[in-house]
């Protein structure tokens, strides 16, 4: 009950500028049962401090929103945009392994609440994972994976992006013949766009 109280009169004192005392206020929510007040401070002080660049105090708050989302099955329609933004903060963290089972667990748990571009960018984002660890068969399953939802739902945006990191990928890993096969498709994509045609025409050349 105390710091029921400590947050409440700390919430009302500050409600024209709560960024003041928010992580005290956060602090003291995660010490009483009111979730949704909780939850609230949680996602505030996640997101400030990634503003501060406070990594590893914005994981502490983006796990303990997240787990609440995944442990009660609560979808919110933010979910992806944070377990997205919680992946990448655990892979600069040095936590990829554990990103996969949360964003394994939203596709398993709410795919008939998210939309396709969000599976796209969730799928997307396990790719990443298995890129920056090293895993690049894995990152080209899931790249393929996301490539295929990205057509079946026209997004070109998403298509030209994924058919470029297949390509890169695949030239990493010496399946030259594949690569040039995906970067010339990126390329149809991105016809006219200087930055993807110097990147693609300096992989091909190399």
């Amino acid at each position: 009950e105390y710091h029921l109280i400590i947050g409440d009169m700390l919430e009302s004192a500050n409600r024209d500028d709560p960024d003041k005392v928010l992580f005290k206020i956060a602090y003291h929510y995660n010490n009483t049962l009111q979730m949704k007040k909780k939850l609230t401070y949680n996602e505030k002080a996640y997101h400030k401090s990634l503003s501060l660049y406070s990594l590893p105090e914005a994981l502490y708050y983006v796990r303990t929103v997240l787990d609440y989302y995944l442990t009660n099955t609560v979808y919110v329609p933010q979910l992806t945009d944070l377990v997205i933004g919680g992946s990448s903060v655990m892979h600069a963290c040095g936590n990829v392994a554990e990103s996969f089972s949360y964003l394994e667990k939203v596709l398993e748990l709410f795919k008939g609440n998210i939309t396709s571009e969000d599976e796209i960018r969730i799928v997307s984002a396990i790719a990443a994972g298995h890129y920056y660890i090293n895993e690049l068969d894995q990152a080209v399953v899931y790249c393929e994976k996301a490539l295929e939802l990205a057509e079946q739902v026209r997004d070109y945006q998403d298509s030209g992006n994924l058919y470029f990191v297949l390509g890169s990928v695949n030239w990493f890993i010496g399946n030259l013949p594949k690569a040039v096969e995906y970067l010339d498709s990126a390329h149809h994509y991105f016809t006219g766009n200087n930055m993807y045609d110097s990147l693609i025409n300096e992989i091909k050349n190399r």
